[in-house]
């Protein structure tokens, strides 16, 4: 049902043919679409490990929000969740959705924070809690908490264990698809 009514919302703003980019304060403003209209990306990304997003309004002026502040966002027809510490672009829907680490996206440097998730991964929809996956050092820094939370994505972990972080991605895959 989340993924119909997500599905539903991302065609809506397309089919629009309007600047239908918005930002949410909470997931249920994402959902019912009421969040605050914005236009173009002006600033991504500020200093070190510090995210706040700069977008302009439709009346000209600026608009600020810190990661901590805000859900998400819709954004030239993606969607960006906040973990509250950086934003990660949705790339895969279903049991378990996948997020890619969206600050390189995001800057208008390029620069890329080094203590933050390559991906970041929710279980049971889009609102659920998003944990952290990455390779640096050979760890995976939330996998752990991970498996504590949710023990029946077996098959999941298993794929993710065996491959590196790049993979990420086609584990979350193969798991929507057989599940």
């Amino acid at each position: 049902m989340k993924r119909s009514v997500v599905l539903f919302v991302l065609l809506f703003t397309w089919a629009s043919g309007q600047s239908q980019d918005k930002v949410f304060k909470t997931y249920e403003q994402y959902v019912n679409n009421t969040g605050k209209e914005i236009g173009k990306l002006i600033s991504g990304f500020e200093g070190y490990n510090k995210i706040k997003l700069v977008f302009e309004d439709l009346a000209g002026g600026r608009l600020h929000y810190s990661a901590r502040e805000i859900w998400g966002f819709t954004y030239e027809g993606h969607l960006y969740r906040s973990t509250g510490t950086q934003f990660g672009m949705l790339q895969d829907s279903g049991t378990i959705c996948c997020y890619v680490n969206a600050v390189g996206i995001l800057s208008v440097t390029g620069e890329y924070g080094v203590n933050w998730s390559d991906y970041l991964v929710s279980v049971g929809g889009m609102d659920g809690k998003l944990y952290g996956l990455t390779a640096a050092n050979g760890l995976r820094k939330d996998l752990p908490a991970l498996i504590k939370d949710h023990p029946e994505l077996e098959e999941f972990y298993a794929c993710v264990k065996k491959k590196y972080q790049e993979l990420v991605p086609r584990c979350v895959k193969l798991y929507n698809q057989s599940h």
